[in-house]
């Protein structure tokens, strides 16, 4: 559907990137954000204006989590793993801000995400999925690189 195309696009036009990078990729720390909590996204986030994003990861919904305020906490669909989750994004993201690096100064043995290498269709990402989930493993398998290929060769200019 028009959801994941348009997902799959970001995510591979962002793939495309950093791999035109090569071995310049000091600080860099890559991610994926696979949540979907369907009472949140149908009741507070897209409503009726986008009723394809209700059930999946629609681009953009990690900026909601990411900058969330206790403005959501009174909504009953807004849960623990919710808030848990908006906790360890903007602890990685200030740790990133300060230290160049999401993990801090090795203080943080929670979550740690790896800094971003790419070779032989390995990514090496943190991934955000399901509640308190994240970062099973740090390397994962890139499952899109047949749908990655056709968008390389269609190409990205004005696609946003």
């Amino acid at each position: 559907d028009n959801a994941q195309i348009y997902t799959d696009s970001w995510r591979c036009s962002v793939r495309y990137l950093l791999e035109l990078l090569g071995d310049n990729t000091d600080n860099i720390y890559n991610y994926e954000f696979d949540v979907v909590e369907y009472e949140l996204n149908k009741n507070l986030l897209w409503g009726s204006f986008l009723p394809s994003c209700w059930n999946v990861t629609c681009h953009g919904i990690d900026v909601w989590y990411l900058f969330n305020t206790d403005y959501w906490t009174q909504f009953d669909e807004y849960t623990n793993e919710t808030l848990a989750i908006t906790q360890t994004m903007q602890t990685l993201w200030s740790n990133f801000a300060k230290y160049l690096n999401p993990n801090g100064n090795g203080d943080n043995d929670d979550i740690i995400w790896p800094q971003y290498t790419n070779s032989d269709d390995m990514t090496n990402y943190l991934d955000f999925e399901g509640y308190n989930e994240y970062n099973k493993k740090s390397t994962f398998e890139d499952d899109r690189t047949d749908i990655c290929s056709f968008w390389n060769k269609v190409g990205y200019s004005g696609m946003y």
